[in-house]
């Protein structure tokens, strides 16, 4: 994943609670989340996402979300989202 300059604002915090999110939402760590498991985990944060749309986000084409696609998904939909301190910039 290219480093983005607005990604160094996020806290250690906030990666770690990312990692553990995906880590409970993947049902096995090597295989990544599946689409259909991406599309309701993002979703139930308020983000309509659909199977296709995560699936643009498999940058190795291997049909799952490992990680790093997760964190990408993360964000995109995080920007547009207003108000959830998990999407805003440490001061």
């Amino acid at each position: 994943m290219a480093q983005d300059p607005k990604n160094l604002y996020y806290s250690l915090d906030w990666f770690q609670q990312m990692k553990r999110e995906y880590d409970e939402a993947s049902s096995d760590r090597c295989l990544g989340m599946s689409f259909a498991v991406a599309a309701s985990h993002i979703s139930k944060d308020g983000l309509s996402m659909t199977v296709d749309e995560v699936e643009e986000f498999d940058e190795n084409h291997d049909g799952s979300i490992n990680f790093e696609e997760y964190l990408t998904m993360r964000f995109k939909y995080d920007a547009q989202r207003q108000g959830n301190m998990r999407g805003r910039y440490l001061a």
